[in-house]
C-alpha cells in the first residue's frame, strides 16, 4: 500500500509544470505584476512577427542565465496586437518591442535583441551594479576623478 502511494505521490509531482522563464500576461496583470517585482523586462510581441519569436527565444535564454545567476529579473510577455492599451501608454510603435521597469519606471531597450546584451542593458539599468560608498575617503576618491557618478536620492 505505502509503495503505491509513493509510485503515486512521484507520478503526482514529476507532472507538475515548473514556472515559465517568461510569463505571459493579459491587461491589467501586467500592472499588478510590475508592482510585485522591482525588476522587469516586458516583451511587447505580435503574434505573427517571426522576428518577435526570435527574440521570444532570446528572453528564455536571458531568464534561465539570469535565475542561474540569482538575479532578481523577470521576464513578461503581452501580445501587443491584443493590448492596443499597452502600446499606446508605453509609446510601442512596432513589434518586437522591450520595455525595462525598474521600481516600476519604464525604460526602453534599443539594443540587439541577444540574450547576454539584454542581460548586460537590465544589470545596468537596475543599478546592480553599483557600489555603495560609505566613507568619506570613498566619496572623496569619486569626487577627484576615477570615472564614476555620484548619484543622490
Amino acid at each position: 500500500m505505502s509503495i503505491n502511494i509513493l509510485v503515486l505521490l512521484f507520478l503526482k509531482l514529476s507532472c507538475v509544470k515548473a514556472a515559465a522563464p517568461v510569463l505571459a500576461l493579459e491587461g491589467e496583470e501586467l500592472d499588478s505584476y510590475i508592482k510585485k517585482n522591482s525588476i522587469v523586462m516586458l516583451h511587447v510581441y505580435g503574434p505573427n512577427c517571426p522576428k518577435c519569436k526570435e527574440v521570444a527565444s532570446e528572453l528564455v535564454n536571458a531568464s534561465k542565465t539570469a535565475k542561474e545567476q540569482d538575479k532578481p529579473y523577470k521576464f513578461v510577455k503581452i501580445n501587443g496586437r491584443n493590448n492596443p492599451e499597452t502600446n499606446t501608454r508605453f509609446k510601442i510603435r512596432a513589434f518586437p518591442a522591450l520595455k525595462l521597469f525598474v521600481n516600476e519606471q519604464p525604460i526602453s531597450y534599443e539594443g540587439e535583441f541577444k540574450a547576454e546584451d539584454i542581460l548586460q542593458f537590465m544589470e545596468k539599468k537596475s543599478s546592480l551594479g553599483s557600489v555603495k560608498l560609505t566613507t568619506l575617503e570613498e566619496v572623496q576618491k569619486v569626487i577627484d576623478g576615477n570615472g564614476l557618478r555620484v548619484l543622490f536620492e
